[in-house]
């Protein structure tokens, strides 16, 4: 994965604003225009997992080019000020790219779902094979990574 060399510090801040994002935008490639969803997610080391329909936009277009953009923010927080232009922002964000994949394999499944339903609290579970067919699990194995932060 290429990356900026980061301190541990910084390492450590980027892994910070992983666990703590509450959802990943991810931008896929339409022949007219980026298509962008918010999408549940989890992380397991170098790759992102989220989960969907079957069928839709987002699949076909990942089947058309898996390469896709993704950013995530945290401690996002607005900074008023009397005047207008002295307003700004304050954030912890990652943006990246990678290339996504449709799991297909059910023990990878189980094992993506457990990652996106582990970030936000519950407890992995055994799905059923009629619930791992009724969805879909994408991961993106991400190739290109960035951090940055503003008045934090």
């Amino acid at each position: 994965m290429a990356k900026t060399k980061l301190t541990a510090d910084e390492q450590a801040k980027m892994d910070a604003v992983f666990r703590k994002a509450l959802y990943c935008h991810v931008a896929f490639s339409d022949e007219k225009s980026p298509y962008i969803l918010a999408l549940s997610f989890g992380r397991h080391e170098n790759t992102l997992y989220f989960h969907g329909n079957l069928a839709g936009k987002k699949m076909r277009l990942i089947e058309q080019n898996p390469e896709v953009g993704f950013a995530l923010e945290h401690a996002v927080a607005v900074k008023k000020n009397e005047k207008a232009c002295k307003f700004s922002i304050s954030y912890a964000s990652i943006v990246g790219s990678g290339k996504a994949a449709v799991v297909e394999d059910p023990a990878e499944k189980t094992f993506g779902l457990n990652v996106i339903v582990g970030h936000y609290g519950a407890p992995p579970e055994r799905y059923t094979e009629t619930a791992l067919r009724a969805l879909s699990v994408v991961k993106i194995v991400m190739d290109e990574i960035s951090y940055k932060e503003s008045g934090l």
